[in-house]
């Protein structure tokens, strides 16, 4: 369901800005203020189990000793995504090749719909297959999408290169964290083992655009899809280790 509020919420930005002006993205961020205020009054309602007690065991028991395999996949982790700088420069890239807003929200409304789509059966497929196959598949696709950004001059193209990319999202998005399980057997270290993967992904998301930031502006729009292409297949080729 939250994956296809992703979508719901684009389609919705086009209809304001059908509606109020093709440029008029003040309009469109103060009706976006709507929903977030109703969710705001909705959690006010949301009743909580007593967790205190948990909080105190799984701080008693947390270890960070959980295996060179783990750490090394969160090195893994790391490099993939410092090449994977914010969703932004696409957009960005998609106005350079001269789409509109509305257009250029049509696109992402597709992304999150692929995603909530393809999430749940990728998700089984990983557990066919295994976690490791799965994210070296993902990363792969990954690596197509960006090098179709960086090669495509037809802004129509971008509608194939969307999709790819959130095939990439559908096959990397759950298995990364199941992974993590995976590698982590003790119940009790699993919380632990968690907070170093996201700390480990938020730590890296803002050198990651920063580079990008760079090497867009001072390169070329392209050259951050090559740059996180590139460090795909490496990250592709290193999990083969783990």
């Amino acid at each position: 369901m939250i994956l296809f509020g992703a979508a719901v919420g684009p389609l919705l930005g086009i209809w304001v800005l059908n509606k109020l002006g093709k440029t008029n993205y003040q309009a469109v961020f103060k009706y976006a203020l709507i929903p977030a205020f109703i969710a705001l009054i909705l959690m006010l309602f949301v009743r909580e189990h007593e967790f205190k007690e948990t909080i105190k065991k799984a701080k008693s028991s947390s270890k960070f000793d959980l295996g060179k395999r783990f750490y090394f996949f969160i090195a893994v982790v790391t490099i993939f995504t410092l090449g994977n700088s914010s969703d932004a420069f696409i957009t960005m890239y998609a106005e350079n090749l001269g789409l509109l807003a509305t257009t250029i929200l049509a696109l992402w409304a597709l992304h999150s719909t692929i995603y909530g789509l393809l999430s749940a059966p990728l998700g089984a497929l990983s557990d066919k297959i295994g976690r490791k196959k799965t994210i070296i598949i993902g990363y792969t696709v990954y690596g197509l999408s960006y090098l179709g950004f960086a090669l495509t001059k037809i802004s129509s193209f971008l509608w194939i290169f969307f999709i790819i990319y959130a095939i990439y999202y559908a096959f990397t998005e759950g298995a990364q964290k199941a992974f993590v399980a995976d590698l982590v057997e003790d119940d009790d270290s699993r919380g632990t083992a968690y907070g170093i993967y996201n700390f480990g992904v938020s730590i890296t998301a803002f050198p990651a655009s920063f580079i990008a930031g760079i090497l867009y502006q001072y390169i070329a729009p392209k050259t951050p899809f090559y740059f996180g292409g590139i460090l795909a297949v490496i990250a592709s080729i290193l999990i083969l280790f783990v």
